[in-house]
């Protein structure tokens, strides 16, 4: 084992009667050799992270002044629990138990280095004191009596104190010489005792690869002196200077300890391989690791995601349900549920007895209420997942099937299920009981997934030709007329169509070989008319698209259509209005890592309406919103933190509500249920940062005052005090890692990062919601948008909103960095002084409209101002006005524009300037 290295650089002290001697313990330097002081933490402190070892003793313990227990033997206990979908559950499979590692970690480390110890602090004395005249003795204390004390400081944070006591003994011994007339020794004998304190902290990798991240990090590690007792028969108050200096001498190893080689010990010992979730603890006798393992799949990225939403009904209580269909590249069906919002783990449906599924999925709600998934087995047989059981539902008639199938479901009737035939032929089949009889509906001539949709008795089945048009066969009542062509498309159709029924007809949506999504609508055996979506500007077009469009319904009854841009990223068409004329402009949520993203799927659940993609890394990605901005979560990868909220209601109802993922709402747990629910007032958080950092909270408690600020697992917040504000910050976080977050106090706040406020602290407006997660990506600090027959996308600080020549008619703007961005519109007068109220408009709040809506009206001026923002923060703004082009820069309450001479603003751009 290399030597421990302990370097004293010694200075003289005057004062001192047997100066330089006892100044050499009055050392002020460093008390380890920078050369090779690394080597006492891998010694002493790195073997404790390369063990996974584990179990536990129970013997006596007490608790010290610093709140360390003592008699800690050093045991471990690692236990390993695998997801179990059927109890829904993570189920223990392996725990392995080693008494004693880290004390004898800490026991191997001293017995090696205590006699380099004695090398360093003789180099020290002798640097410092040109008195030295030979070593008497030095006989450090045995590691069999130094002390291993545990402390707990917070989840996965662990303090262990290494004390090795030495103030009875005489650790060091030399001669001074001191020459007069004549020359004499004098023997000075130095006693101390020594501590190093490590807080190690235990945290899973990111990510379902093997883990290459330090799970055991360091988060302080010091060494120390105290105790110290200096005998020489010439002391007097030097020996107690030196003595004090001894004592108050702590060196800081934190940046000198390394980790690396022995990150990979924890997983080499778990056979089971990587883990997704690690809980370390303390308890006055053990450490105890406990490793979760779910169980995450990897979905074929060409085969088709399903998803549902429908409602359950638990007694009184109705809980809005969704799920993702996805299948994997091993052919297996796999789900993942949300109830509330909150997304559990992927549950593994496996395949249809005997075979594998060599389609995409299907899925529709059920006279029941219940989700029916469809898929093509790889024998080519028709299946059915319904409650947990497989059912073959057969094969078209005199060939199997291909690809994934379409699915309706007709009011009062059945499911009725389409796929394309082998031989080219469409099969459908229908849920008549007691059989599912199949019907030939012929050749169409196409080699894409069939569409199928219902109205009442009536059915149409639609189709993509070879040639690229669409056709349909329709049926009522059981009668089929043949198939028929749906016009001319403006490019030949190159993806299967996607169809919702829209005012008693049918719309089929479909991608052109010119990468433009065209639209074909039709009643039931009328004619049809197509046309490309049409944006609201002709000369900025609509993204081109790769991928096949997937459509719904929103709630106002328009198209909201998905699909993956030529870029590989997720784009959602919606539909605007202007004076009557309906067009449709684009939101990019881009990709995951970077890659192409598959054709993605629509969800409409609770009124909202989001998209379902994967990614090239098999992960399932979904369409969100992140303040201002659009974004994909990632439904696959284990959340970078969990938090969770607490209530209460006077000292005996005190209930923390379910710890929810990143970007999800952690609330006000409520009592109760159904109508006599009860939300509690939130008076506390607790956050868990799942990554190599650590996340720091610290509220304002109503009454109180700003709190001490806590680290993970730790509660942030006072309970019986409603929490009115919060801030978040990361500490040994990876470089560019930035903490978000947002709380709803009586309205969702801007998304503030890193330390900024988010509340209003002494206002008495409590938090009742609090949504965290971490990004690479800093926010902007301002965001704005503008209303152009329609809200256009938000833009972010720095860019411009608006397009030269086309006048808006009013403006919102939003603050991200706290405080509120207020704005004053001056509004022009169309009817040259009839309106009365033209002009300066009253000034208005973050987020709220600036200017008019539906008016007819135009922006001649405007003024910005930060009103309650951080410290230093202002706001730069300019207008670009018609005939004149871009005005100057102003800021703080400046107008911009020129008013009085009915010149429109026709686009702004707004920078916020942080102070420096």
């Amino acid at each position: 084992m290399p030597p421990l290295v302990v370097g004293i650089t010694a200075e003289d002290n005057q004062r001192s009667r047997i100066s330089p001697a006892i100044g050499a313990a009055h050392q002020r330097g460093s008390l380890m050799s920078r050369s090779r002081r690394k080597v006492l933490v891998r010694c002493a402190v790195a073997t404790i992270a390369a063990v996974v070892m584990i179990a536990a003793t129970s013997l006596p313990a007490s608790a010290d002044g610093d709140g360390f227990f003592d008699n800690f033997p050093g045991d471990t206990t690692s236990t390993l629990a695998v997801w179990n979908q059927t109890s829904q559950s993570y189920v223990p499979v392996q725990s392995v138990t080693t008494p004693h590692n880290i004390r004898d970690s800490f026991d191997t480390a001293w017995t090696g280095l205590s006699g380099t110890l004695c090398d360093q602090l003789e180099a020290g004395i002798k640097a410092g004191d040109g008195g030295w005249h030979g070593r008497n003795s030095c006989a450090q204390v045995p590691a069999s009596q130094a002390e291993l004390r545990s402390k707990t400081i917070g989840l996965n944070e662990l303090a262990l104190r290494y004390f090795i006591p030495g103030h009875d003994g005489i650790e060091y011994s030399f001669n001074h010489q001191s020459c007069f007339i004549g020359c004499f020794d004098t023997n000075i004998d130095v006693s101390y005792d020594l501590t190093l304190d490590v807080v190690l902290r235990f945290a899973p990798g990111v990510g379902t690869e093997a883990d290459s991240t330090t799970p055991a990090s360091v988060e302080s590690a010091r060494l120390s002196f105290s105790n110290a007792y200096f005998r020489a028969t010439v002391c007097t108050d030097s020996c107690h200077a030196g003595e004090l200096q001894l004592d108050s001498t702590v060196e800081d190893v934190t940046s000198l300890i390394d980790l690396s080689g022995t990150n990979t010990s924890i997983h080499s010992q778990l056979p089971a391989g990587p883990y997704y979730g690690m809980t370390a603890t303390f308890s006055p006798t053990a450490l105890d690791l406990d490793f979760h393992k779910d169980t995450l799949p990897k979905i074929a990225q060409t085969k088709a995601l399903a998803t549902v939403a429908y409602t359950v009904r638990v007694k009184n209580l109705l809980i809005p349900t969704a799920q993702v269909f996805g299948v994997d590249t091993t052919g297996h069906l796999w789900q993942q549920t949300s109830s509330f919002g909150t997304w559990a783990h992927w549950s593994n449906l496996a395949t249809p007895p005997g075979t594998t599924i060599a389609s995409g999925a299907a899925a529709i709600v059920g006279a029941d209420g219940k989700p029916d998934v469809f898929v093509t087995g790889a024998n080519g047989h028709l299946y059915e997942y319904l409650v947990g059981q497989w059912v073959d539902r057969g094969h078209p008639t005199g060939t199997t099937a291909v690809g994934t199938p379409g699915l309706t479901r007709p009011a009062g009737a059945g499911i009725s299920a389409v796929v394309r035939g082998a031989n080219g032929h469409i099969g459908l089949v229908r849920a008549t009981a007691p059989t599912w009889p199949w019907l030939d509906l012929g050749a169409p001539g196409s080699g894409y997934t069939p569409a199928i949709v219902s109205l009442y008795d009536y059915t149409a089945v639609v189709a993509t030709a070879f040639n690229g048009a669409l056709v349909v066969r329709e049926g009522r009542a059981g009668v089929w007329r043949p198939w028929r062509a749906l016009g001319t498309l403006p490019s030949p159709a190159v993806s299967g169509p996607s169809l919702r029924l829209a005012g008693g007809g049918i719309e089929a949506y479909v991608t052109g070989a010119n990468q433009e999504i065209s639209g074909t609508g039709f009643k039931p055996f009328g004619a049809a008319s197509s046309g490309t979506l049409e944006p609201f500007f002709p000369f900025i077009p609509l993204p081109l698209v790769a991928s096949a469009p997937s459509v719904t319904t929103a709630a106002n009854g328009t198209p909201t259509i998905f699909a993956t841009d030529t870029s590989g990223n997720v784009e959602q068409f919606s539909v605007g209005v202007n004076h009557k004329r309906t067009y449709f402009y684009a939101v990019n949520s881009g990709s995951i890592l970077g890659g192409g993203m598959g054709a993605p799927t629509p969800l409409s659940s609770s009124g909202v309406i989001t998209g379902f993609a994967v990614a090239v890394n098999g992960h399932v990605a979904q369409t969100t919103v992140v303040g201002a901005r659009n974004g994909l979560s990632d439904h696959s990868a284990v959340s970078r933190v969990t938090y969770q909220a607490h209530g209460s209601l006077g000292t005996r109802l005190q209930i923390w509500g379910a710890p929810v993922q990143e970007a999800q709402d952690a609330q006000a747990p409520t009592f109760g249920g159904g109508p006599l629910s009860l939300r509690l007032p939130l008076d506390a958080f607790a956050l868990q940062s799942q990554v190599g950092a650590s996340i720091m909270c610290q509220a304002y408690a109503d009454g109180v005052g700003w709190l001490s600020e806590v680290n993970d697992g730790q509660v942030c917040g006072s309970v019986g005090h409603a929490v009115d504000a919060v801030r978040l910050r990361l500490v040994d976080a990876q470089p560019g890692l930035n903490v978000l977050y947002r709380c709803n106090a009586g309205g969702w706040t801007p998304w503030v990062e890193n330390a900024t406020v988010c509340g209003s602290p002494g206002l008495n407006q409590p938090i009742t919601d609090l949504q965290v997660q971490y990004t690479f990506d800093p926010i902007a600090a301002t965001t704005f948008r503008l209303s152009v027959g329609g809200w256009q996308s938000w833009v972010d600080d720095g860019g411009v909103a608006g397009t030269a020549g086309i006048a808006f008619e009013g403006f919102e703007v939003h603050s991200n960095i706290g405080g509120a961005l207020k704005c004053t519109p001056y509004v022009s007068d169309p009817l040259g002084g009839v309106i009365h109220d033209a002009g300066w408009r009253a000034q208005v709040d973050d987020s709220a409209l600036c200017g008019t809506v539906g008016e007819g009206r135009h922006i001649e001026g405007y003024t910005l101002q930060y009103v309650g923002g951080p410290p230093g923060e202002s706001v730069s703004y300019r207008a670009y006005v018609s005939g004149l082009g871009w005005g100057p820069w102003v800021s703080d309450g400046a107008v911009a524009g020129v008013i009085g001479q009915g010149r429109a603003i026709q686009a702004i751009q707004i920078v916020s300037n942080p102070y420096s």
